[in-house]
């Protein structure tokens, strides 16, 4: 099976993690090709080059009217001769002049599509409709996603498929010494639907209680300057991009996921599997992670700084937590098992007529 990844991003995001991780991953009867606009994310690069995946770069049209590269895109993704195209979504606007094109050529289509982003113009609404009526077989990656798609854009259930993220299994770290300040880590792009200021406020709240904590805020993004300026004289640390996220893990005693809108997080699932005791706003998913992890309220600072503070008290009940998040993310949330789930929806792709309608 050829298959053609496209990806239209100039940052690493959860979206593109995942093409990262499913790469080198897949079975040897599929032989994939990565197509990808500039500038393109240097992990999508390593990822590509470590299963020995061809990667072609595009020019993102933009707009319907850039017809000069909307044509290149058609060239492009002709000449890799696909079976079937996976055009990587983060929401279900993003990359949809991609998808226009992939449902004109001759091969099976499958949008994935990651981010809980809704689709509020009438006219993209409509358009987007007429784009997937095309498309037998379309993936999310958690249940809210799904909604959102039939909800917004007419989208058939019957052709929809709920695929969750899976990030590699491996081992829990080893515990903290209890008697060092509680280390909060919390990755992601800093930007403010990631709602770090919420968590930089509860920090300073339980700072200003006597609480003995410190954080690693990983990431980088148009936030970061106000999130520097708000944690003055914090015990807070900003890192920028880091390479290795399981190595800052493995120094934290409880992860954070403060967003205001998420479908469900690869960060918080990696953070999960390294059996770190989690704390999520109730956005998207997450809350169907419960009891596994501590669920509060979205944007709200009061109830963030009270789980971090009764998880700071009981060092008992971080390893508790911690182990029932790694138990629940080896379980349901295996990289292998959403590379083996994207692969049969492949073959259902493959399978399907072409440009079907309904």
């Amino acid at each position: 099976m050829r298959l053609t990844v496209v990806v239209d991003a100039a940052v690493f995001g959860g979206a593109e993690h995942l093409v990262g991780l499913l790469l080198p991953r897949l079975p040897a009867s599929v032989r994939p090709t990565l197509l990808v606009s500039e500038p393109v994310p240097p992990p999508l690069v390593a990822a590509a080059a470590q299963s020995g995946t061809e990667v072609r770069r595009f020019r993102a049209p933009r707009g319907k009217a850039d017809v000069l590269r909307l044509a290149a895109l058609v060239r492009q993704l002709a000449r890799t001769r696909p079976d079937v195209i996976h055009v990587n979504m983060a929401t279900a606007a993003n990359n949809r002049h991609a998808l226009a094109v992939a449902v004109r050529l001759r091969s099976g289509v499958v949008p994935v599509v990651h981010s809980l982003v809704p689709v509020t113009s009438r006219p993209q609404q409509r358009h987007l409709n007429r784009t997937w009526r095309r498309v037998p077989v379309s993936v999310s990656t958690s249940q809210a996603v799904a909604a959102q798609l039939v909800s917004d854009i007419g989208l058939d259930p019957d052709r929809l498929r709920v695929i969750r993220p899976g990030v590699p299994v491996r081992a829990p770290g080893l515990p903290r010494p209890p008697d060092e300040p509680l280390h909060v880590v919390s990755v992601g792009r800093l930007s403010r639907e990631k709602g770090h200021d919420v968590l930089v406020a509860a920090l300073r709240r339980l700072l200003e209680g006597g609480a003995r904590v410190r954080a690693t805020l990983v990431g980088d993004g148009p936030e970061r300057a106000a999130l520097e300026r708000a944690a003055a004289g914090l015990p807070i640390a900003f890192t920028g991009h880091v390479s290795d996220v399981n190595a800052v893990l493995d120094t934290a005693d409880v992860f954070c996921l403060p967003s205001r809108n998420e479908a469900i997080g690869m960060a918080l699932l990696e953070a999960m599997m390294a059996g770190i005791a989690c704390v999520a706003s109730d956005v998207g998913d997450v809350a169907t992670l419960a009891p596994d992890i501590a669920v509060v309220p979205a944007g709200d600072v009061a109830a963030l700084a009270d789980a971090l503070s009764a998880l700071a008290r009981s060092p008992a009940d971080r390893e508790a937590l911690g182990a029932a998040a790694h138990r629940r993310a080896s379980a349901d949330f295996d990289v292998d098992s959403m590379t083996a789930g994207l692969v049969s929806v492949y073959e259902v792709a493959v399978g399907a007529p072409h440009g079907r309608s309904s």
